[in-house]
């Protein structure tokens, strides 16, 4: 029944992408999505919230699913699939989009389309309220809605739009209960000892709240699977899971209901599910944390989590780290010794900065933040009581090459922000960053307006009653939680490639305005050929050494500057009339830079179109020529408070810069650095030009390289040749 790993790779990585249920188990997707389409018709008149259960339901009772001798964990055929969006969600979405809302969805897709901003309709940033999950199990859930339903209808609160708000519910978590029912029958069909004991533990769940740390890992994957797949709500972590599970880990340990290597065995299983997956963005969960005593809750789950984690060699789960001083030092150091043996998908959030964001906000009870979620790339917020969503992000870059053409983008001849002059108008650099800046201006406030025209359109684009089951708030305001039952409502708006556009800012400066080596018409004929005929110049620029990310004040004191200010502009607005969401700041380009370098014109720090643009808050690549210190010294002049959402720093370390105690001391000492000047999230790429030079020649030979992007990681050989490119050009700037 256990240690037979070796023997269940092949099930566990075909699992999600080429599964093979038995059909006997249920429909085909084809079939399924001709009953949806069949379902669609006859819940046209109903409320979104029913209709999306009446789906919900049907999709459910008719996946294909299996409970697999080679797995500790349940499978469904429907993922990936994601049905019900493909049929209602997505139709709802177009409809609102036309006939509602066509101005907003109009300056939408030509914003998108031009690459000035990124807006999207945001379902990806959910955390449910596991500690309910945990106590309750999917029959108390659906109990203690169906109790605060009893509690509208006797004090007279009880309207139409709650009835269905609870008959949501209770049709979708029934729905979960049926489904249980028949994992059980599959799992005791097969009759082998590992499928029996899944049964049992299927039984538990379909019964009652988890038991045990298998129990407890079962019920988590099976939430994410069908609020991810079913219900169309990204579960955007697995949670703090050495601090969650530890009482039972303690109590199975105590018991000997299982060993150590039983419950290494269940998290390594765990684990791959996740792996499996080969979702591009990665799965999350998170370590670490201060109880309500000012201790770590690091402890020796961690350990195990973290050991079963390095044995496998896996990028997926990406690992998400709770960075305090009162962390342990030795599991800081076993995270860093991962991470310089090629596990670049650790990550580091320290609590200061953590502290300061949810202050900022407006989070004021002290457990919600100490108690906070981890989500996402780097995103917090507090469990159990918060919708977090992306509103949107500004393309600086493309800002500014609107500027240099009035307003205009050049590529499309479309007229997209003011007329903030001719370049022959630009006297001074402070004539042209006041134009610059009101064009950021200007995006940033068709952003708002686009971000503002939906938002309070959630519930009709897609409800979501699995998830606000679990947040209380919403089941006391009988609210969907995306549509004002939650505590609190967060939406980011993303500043995006701050380090190109503070170089290109500080060229313009130098170049143009003090040294005048170049007017401004003819920069932005040169920008206008891509460099072309203006080869020499650009190489100057782009050898110049005040970059941002080197510690030099000027350029630091521009991107700090620009960043802050646009930060104060979208700090504490509201959005909505539902939500009343907080705008706050963030400085992530997430996997933006992908789409924006090759629709992005050149640049006055030399870059030319398709050239990468810097990611998060880190230096441009191949220009950080002062070492992580003079990154993060320059990073952290910025005050991250302002940067609520995220403040991630992205650092690439030479593997000859860490070797040995004295290379783990100097890492070390970066990581508390930076969250000593009050760092939000890091990461660290470790590796050197040369390597990755052989591994562009020969991908056959690493076949495991993995390189962390932004906030996830991924397979060397998985980036396009431009991508491998960037970082070749990073490596080698610190040989």
């Amino acid at each position: 029944m256990f240690q037979t790993w070796e023997e269940d790779l092949f099930y566990l990585n075909n699992k999600c992408l080429n599964p093979d249920y038995s059909q006997a188990e249920g429909l085909s997707h084809d079939e399924i999505i001709a009953g949806l389409n069949r379902l669609y018709k006859d819940c046209e008149h109903m409320s979104r919230p029913l209709a999306k259960a009446i789906a919900f339901k049907y999709v459910l009772d008719h996946t294909r699913a299996d409970v697999s001798p080679h797995d500790w964990f349940i499978g469904i055929e429907e993922y990936g699939k994601k049905s019900i969006q493909q049929v209602f969600c997505s139709r709802w979405e177009r409809e609102l989009m036309e006939q509602v809302l066509p101005e907003a969805n109009r300056k939408k897709d030509i914003n998108n389309k031009i690459g000035r901003l990124k807006t999207y309709i945001d379902y990806c940033h959910s955390v449910p309220d596991y500690d309910a999950i945990f106590a309750l199990g999917f029959p108390g859930l659906l109990r203690r809605s169906e109790e605060y339903r009893q509690m509208h209808i006797e004090n007279g609160s009880m309207t139409p739009d709650k009835k269905d708000y609870f008959d949501a519910i209770k049709i979708e978590y029934t729905a979960i209960l049926a489904f249980l029912d028949r994992l059980v029958a599959i799992a005791e069909n097969k009759g082998t000892p590992r499928s029996q004991m899944t049964a049992r533990c299927l039984k538990t769940l379909r019964n009652g709240p988890p038991q045990n740390t298998y129990d407890v890992l079962q019920i988590i994957w099976i939430f994410f699977l069908l609020s991810e797949y079913i219900d169309i709500l990204q579960v955007r972590s697995f949670g703090n899971l050495d601090r969650m599970l530890y009482p039972y880990y303690l109590k199975d340990i105590r018991e000997q209901r299982f060993n150590q290597d039983q419950i290494r065995e269940f998290f390594r299983y765990f684990m791959m599910q996740a792996s499996t997956m080969n979702y591009y963005v990665g799965h999350p969960f998170y370590f670490g944390g201060t109880d309500e005593n000012g201790n770590s809750v690091i402890n020796e789950l961690s350990y195990l989590i973290m050991d079963e984690y390095d044995k496998m060699g896996i990028f997926d789960p990406k690992l998400q780290v709770k960075l305090a001083p009162n962390t342990p030092q030795a599991f800081i150091d076993k995270c860093l010794d991962m991470i310089r043996r090629g596990h670049n998908s650790i990550v580091f959030v320290c609590e200061p900065a953590i502290r300061s964001a949810l202050i900022r906000k407006g989070v004021k009870d002290l457990d919600d933040i100490r108690l906070c979620n981890v989500h996402g790339c780097y995103e917090v917020s507090p469990a159990g009581k918060s919708v977090a969503t992306a509103g949107g992000a500004i393309n600086m870059a493309k800002v500014m090459e609107i500027t240099f053409n009035n307003g205009t983008d050049p590529v499309s001849g479309i007229a997209i922000g003011p007329e903030t002059g001719e370049c022959e108008t630009f006297v001074t650099y402070e004539d042209f960053y006041q134009a610059f800046l009101k064009q950021a201006e200007a995006a940033l406030a068709d952003q708002l307006e686009i971000t503002r025209s939906y938002d309070d359109h959630y519930l009709d684009m897609n409800p979501t009653p699995m998830f606000s089951s679990t947040i209380k708030s919403s089941l006391i305001n009988a609210f969907d939680a995306y549509a004002g039952g939650a505590d609190y409502y967060f939406t980011s708006v993303m500043i995006m490639y701050v380090g190109t556009v503070a170089d290109a800012l500080m060229a313009v400066k130098k170049y143009v305005y003090d040294k005048k080596v170049i007017s401004i018409t003819e920069l932005k004929q040169a920008l206008d050929q891509n460099w072309a005929g203006f080869e020499k110049l650009r190489l100057e620029i782009r050898k110049d050494q005040d970059k941002y990310g080197n510690n030099r004040d000027e350029v630091d004191r521009i991107a700090k500057e620009l960043a802050e200010h646009m930060a104060r502009k979208i700090n504490g607005q509201r959005l909505g009339t539902l939500r009343k969401a907080a705008l706050t700041a963030s400085l992530h380009c997430t996997q933006f830079f992908r789409s924006h370098s090759p629709i992005t014109g050149a640049t006055p720090d030399g870059r030319i179109l398709g050239d990468e643009l810097s990611k998060n808050i880190s230096a441009s690549s191949g220009m950080n020529h002062a070492g992580a210190t003079g990154l993060i010294l320059s990073a952290t002049k910025m005050d991250a408070s302002l940067f609520p959402s995220d403040f991630p720093l992205d650092v690439t370390l030479h593997p000859s810069a860490i070797r040995g105690e004295d290379g783990l001391t100097a890492m070390r000492g970066l990581l508390m650095t930076y969250m000593q000047r009050g760092g939000h999230a890091i990461h660290f790429n470790v590796f050197d030009g040369q390597s990755l030079r052989d591994a562009q020649q020969h991908p056959e030979k690493y076949q495991d390289l993995q390189i962390r992007v932004c906030g996830w990681n991924v397979l060397w050989n998985n980036l396009e040749r431009w991508e491998q490119d960037n970082y070749i050009l990073q490596a080698e700037a610190h040989n």
